[in-house]
């Protein structure tokens, strides 16, 4: 079961962590995430119970859902940056690599010389 502690900060704000046992049990690995709102911390703990104590689909760790989506709706499309041209592999794979977060420069190097060496050959277009 995921809970909800609060705790004061030094400026007085108050923050909630959600905190759970990676998959449910006891031997799990010890997860949290913060928020400042108490409502949007009991959302995402409904979520991560619904999702077996796993970390919800679509839901970026310390950011928060992916962006369109909407918890409860799915996929929205949003105004901006839509479009009904086709996106192309090699434009969504390499917007990708250089969005990811968490990983130094060398590794996305990495990715973008396996991109352009294995996968672009054969699905760039």
């Amino acid at each position: 079961m995921a809970t909800i502690n609060q705790r004061k900060l030094a400026d007085g704000r108050i923050r909630y962590w959600v905190k759970w046992r990676l998959g449910g049990t006891r031997d799990g690995a010890p997860q949290s995430e913060p928020f400042d709102v108490h409502a949007d911390a009991y959302t995402f703990k409904l979520h991560v119970e619904a999702a077996g104590h796993l970390w919800p689909g679509n839901w970026i760790p310390r950011k928060g859902w992916a962006e369109g989506w909407v918890p409860g709706h799915g996929w929205v499309k949003t105004d901006e940056g839509d479009s009904d041209e086709p996106v192309l592999f090699a434009d969504f794979a390499r917007e990708l690599i250089d969005s990811m977060s968490g990983i130094d420069e060398r590794t996305r190097a990495d990715y973008h010389r396996d991109l352009n060496r294995h996968l672009l050959p054969h699905f760039g277009r």
